[in-house]
C-alpha cells in the first residue's frame, strides 16, 4: 500500500490516525463523519494535498502544520475556535464553516493565504458579525469564493470596488440623494 495515492475512510468510527504512517505517496485522504479529536499521526503524510475531515471533534488545527503543501483542507462542522494556517501558503481552499469560531481575531492568520481562492466559514458565528464580507476581503484579497457567493459579486454589494463608491451592507438601496451628493 506504499503507493496509494487517494484514501477514503469516512463514517468508519475512526478515532485515530495514527496508523496511516506508512502512506508516505498518499495525497488524497477522506476522514468525514468519524470520531477524531486530533490529528496527531498524520504528520508523516508529507505528500497530502486534500484533506477532507468534516463532522469529526477536532479542536485544533496545529497537528496539520507539517504537511508541505496542503491544497484543500475540509475542515467543517468540527470544534475548531480559531484558524491557525500562516504556515499553508500553497492552500487554496478552506472549508471551515459550521464552527464555533467566534470572532475576527480568530480569523486572523488568514492574511497568510495568498493562495486561498475560497473559504467557507458560513454558520461559524463570526460569519454573523455586521462587517464580516469586507474584514475577509480584506485579510484576503485575493480570494474568488467566500461562501456560497462569488468574490466580485460580493465586493460590489460591500462597496469595496477602487474609485467608486457602492452601497455598504446595511445601507438603504436608495439612500438619501443629501448623504450621496455628500459621498
Amino acid at each position: 500500500m506504499e503507493g496509494l495515492e487517494e484514501l477514503h475512510l469516512g463514517r468508519n468510527k475512526i478515532s485515530d490516525v495514527s496508523g496511516l504512517a506508512g502512506l508516505s505517496s498518499l495525497r488524497v485522504l477522506g476522514l468525514a463523519s468519524n470520531r477524531l479529536t486530533s490529528f496527531k499521526g498524520i504528520e508523516t503524510l508529507c505528500a497530502l494535498r486534500e484533506l477532507y475531515a468534516d463532522h469529526n471533534g477536532i479542536e485544533r488545527m496545529a497537528e496539520l502544520a507539517s504537511l508541505a503543501e496542503p491544497h484543500t483542507l475540509e475542515l467543517s462542522a468540527n470544534r475548531l475556535r480559531v484558524v491557525d494556517c500562516a504556515g499553508f501558503s500553497s492552500l487554496e481552499e478552506l472549508w471551515l464553516n459550521a464552527n464555533p469560531i467566534q470572532d475576527v481575531d480568530a480569523i486572523g492568520e488568514l492574511v497568510a493565504l495568498k493562495k486561498l481562492k475560497t473559504l467557507y466559514l458560513e454558520g461559524c458565528p463570526v460569519s454573523k458579525l455586521e462587517a464580516y464580507r469586507s474584514i475577509v476581503l480584506a485579510l484576503v484579497p485575493g480570494l474568488q469564493q467566500l461562501d456560497a457567493d462569488m468574490v466580485e459579486r460580493l465586493k460590489t454589494a460591500v462597496g469595496i470596488v477602487t474609485g467608486t463608491r457602492h452601497r455598504d451592507e446595511g445601507e438603504p438601496e436608495n439612500p438619501d440623494p443629501k448623504r450621496q451628493a455628500r459621498t
